[in-house]
């Protein structure tokens, strides 16, 4: 399984994901985007603000979905698996629907054994602060790191996988 997201090493690293892909020949997911350059097998979507960005691409072009019970169907869009919401939730209410720990949770759920990733390359204070004025929270000294920690200790809490970076990310450890 590689998990691809919307971080910028995605594109600056894409040969070293090109290589990763023909010699694992991995499941393909991209991380609530389309990515221009590499074929995906499937398109995990969980935010609305980011779906509604890609609804009409999506209108146009054919893509497996993998969508959080949270979105609404637009247009000729259909989601090819729909997973409810709430169960892929997570406590702390500043990272409580980030897309990589709820795909974490899916795929931890799903049995998955192995997982690459690419292109999550974490915030910076200045992403993050944005962030969180987004999610109406309070700003953090440091909020980066903290959101930074919190993904990475979700990621290494998960058992029995093999998790691998293809890609700086500040989620390593």
């Amino acid at each position: 399984m590689l998990l691809i997201g919307t971080g910028k090493t995605s594109k600056r690293r894409e040969n070293a994901v090109r290589k990763y892909i023909a010699e694992a020949d991995p499941v393909v997911i991209t991380v609530n985007r389309i990515d221009e350059d590499i074929k995906e097998d499937m398109i995990f979507l969980c935010n609305s603000k980011r779906y509604l960005q890609l609804s009409s691409q999506l209108s146009r072009e054919s893509h497996a979905i993998i969508a959080t019970s949270n979105l609404t169907k637009t247009g000729k869009n259909e989601f090819d698996y729909v997973i409810n919401y709430e169960s892929l939730l997570e406590k702390a209410p500043i990272v409580a629907d980030s897309a990589v720990i709820m795909l974490m949770k899916l795929l931890a759920k799903s049995g998955c054994k192995e997982i690459a990733m690419a292109g999550l390359d974490g915030y910076t204070n200045a992403v993050a602060v944005e962030f969180s004025k987004e999610k109406g929270a309070d700003t953090i000294v440091n909020i980066s790191d903290y959101i930074n920690n919190y993904i990475r200790n979700v990621m290494m809490s998960i058992k029995n996988k093999k998790l691998r970076f293809i890609t700086k990310s500040k989620y390593e450890f």
